[in-house]
């Protein structure tokens, strides 16, 4: 399930986790486990981004965050 979705055009807009500064106009969908899957728009090619984390990885993360 995704945990964020953005829309933006990356020839104007930049985004932290972004490597690939010239796919133009996509969708970005963020997953809780590290993924982030990027549709090029219109073309609708899919390019995958980021590492998905370990189970263990993921509990240590959020224990971490909602700890504090």
């Amino acid at each position: 399930m995704p945990s964020q979705i953005h829309a933006f055009n990356t020839i104007d807009t930049a985004v932290w986790y972004d490597t690939r500064r010239t796919d133009g106009r996509v969708i970005d969908t963020h997953f809780n486990d590290g993924r982030i899957e990027r549709e090029l728009r219109p073309s609708g090619k899919k390019v995958k981004l980021g590492k998905k984390r370990s189970r263990s990885r993921l509990i240590d993360m959020f224990t971490r965050r909602n700890s504090k």
